[in-house]
């Protein structure tokens, strides 16, 4: 395999610890008919929220790394939502319910099998695809009735709840949307519903985009939030703002979420995504905390090896952000797993591909999923300094040779230049990057073991 910047390495030859080593740098069908506030329908075996459709543009702009992509980036979709809820889990409220819901269990003791950190590693699910994500997923976040609830407890996983695709607390209109005159009735019905599973439940996300898809007031956001906590007080409340978004004059963070993020799919190198993260560090209300939002997404039917290939380096440096001590990120959510089609009136139904249907991206994200489930080092880490032989460079390539560092077996080697992000793993004390030399390049390579990786050498400009 060869990546975007030209260096060759199998990336399915890796074993578990290689997996593990590249790792440490860095929900269920809608059986309730789910319809979009415009009419469009949402394909039988799983769609949803239209990131993708709204993110319009062809995947060959990710690919070239333009930072195209069309402003009806919107999520116009899922922000709809079906009362089917109370149909499928009308009972879950009684004894019966309850007992099914304490005692689905990974353990003989009806105890969860959660992998409980202090950061937390998953996905948007439009589909009932949990069993491919357990192991390097400690959170979901998808359609949260009762079977959906069960299956993901079974498997160590906690789902964020994801208000806007089961309930209809919005009256959305053309250019903006209102709560419902009777939000709290309806909240209050589902909370009680959701009551006897709560310690299974990790948070709530009442809408995405709601200042660019859905055209959600901060008061309204508030005003839904609160009623939120007041049922539920200690579970954070989370959503992602668009790019569009992060980019106006005069936005804000409403204060009633605890976690918020945002989206960009279309960046070219993980420097874009820094630059927004930033500009949302910066309005932040004292004890909020940002999660990031990991690149899995491809408007189109296709995405090239390479496309593929950007969207694993940039995991792996939003994880290295992530981990970066002093930075108020509390996990990464990546958008998204499942590939799926939305039907626009019109349009005919497009088809969006997410990450398990990308083969040379999917290890990379398990990889730093499975780090992150891990939790502490078990072991001592490589501690030595990666000491770096002056790089030898030519108009296309730059070869590194370094000094071998005790207890390292592998080192990751990621680079950075106005051409994009990649990275590479290898056994060796050296790497030849294949690349345009005339652009300034920024280097990082990292020691590590079975039981992590430690401090980097830093490089550039080169």
């Amino acid at each position: 395999m060869k990546t975007s910047a030209g260096i060759h390495w199998n990336l399915f030859s890796f074993s578990m610890v290689g997996l593990m080593l590249l790792g440490l740098l860095a929900a269920c069908g809608n059986e309730f008919g789910q319809e979009f506030p415009d009419g469009s329908q949402i394909d039988a075996d799983g769609a949803g929220e239209n990131d993708a459709g709204s993110d319009a543009g062809s995947d060959a702009d990710l690919d070239a790394g333009s930072d195209a992509g069309s402003d009806a980036e919107s999520d116009a979709e899922s922000d709809a939502g079906s009362d089917g809820w109370s149909d499928a889990g009308s009972d879950a409220g009684t004894d019966a319910g309850a007992d099914a819901g304490s005692d689905a269990a990974g353990g003989d003791d009806g105890s969860s099998p959660y992998i409980d950190t202090s950061f937390f590693f998953g996905y948007f699910s439009y589909d009932n695809y949990l069993w491919e994500m357990e192991g390097h997923t400690n959170v979901v976040l998808g359609f949260s009735h009762f079977e959906f609830l069960q299956e993901a407890k079974e498997r160590g996983m906690k789902p964020i709840v994801w208000l806007a695709t089961i309930l209809q607390l919005w009256d959305f209109g053309e250019h903006s949307s209102y709560l419902k005159s009777n939000y709290l009735e309806i909240w209050n019905d589902y909370a009680q519903y959701l009551a006897p599973y709560i310690d299974d439940i990790y948070g709530f996300y009442p809408a995405d985009e709601p200042f660019w898809a859905a055209q959600i007031s901060a008061e309204d956001q508030n005003t839904l939030n609160l009623a939120i906590k007041a049922s539920f007080p200690d579970k954070p409340i989370l959503t992602t703002f668009a790019r569009p978004t992060i980019e106006a004059s005069g936005f804000i963070v409403p204060s009633t979420y605890d976690y918020v993020g945002y989206d960009n799919y279309y960046g070219s190198s993980f420097e874009s995504d820094r630059t927004y993260y930033e500009v949302l560090k910066s309005k932040l209300s004292p004890g909020q905390k940002i999660f990031l939002i990991g690149d899995a997404f491809a408007a189109s039917t296709s995405i090239t090896q390479a496309g593929q290939e950007l969207k694993a380096s940039k995991i792996y440096l939003a994880y290295e952000l992530a981990t970066t001590p002093g930075e108020p990120v509390v996990g990464i959510l990546s958008y998204v797993w499942d590939s799926f089609s939305v039907n626009w009136p019109g349009t005919g139904p497009p088809y969006y591909l997410g990450l398990r249907d990308m083969p040379f991206a999917k290890p990379s994200f398990i990889a730093v999923g499975q780090t992150v489930l891990a939790g502490a080092s078990t072991g001592p880490v490589p501690t030595g300094t990666v000491v770096v032989d002056t790089p030898t460079v030519s108009a296309t390539q730059i070869s590194l040779v370094w000094q071998a560092v005790d207890r390292a077996t592998d080192y990751v080697v990621l680079w950075s230049s106005a051409l994009g992000d990649s990275s590479m793993v290898v056994t060796t004390t050296w790497a030849v990057i294949d690349t345009d030399t005339s652009y300034d390049h920024w280097i990082s390579i990292y020691p590590c073991n079975e039981h992590g990786c430690g401090d980097p050498t830093y490089l550039g400009p080169i």
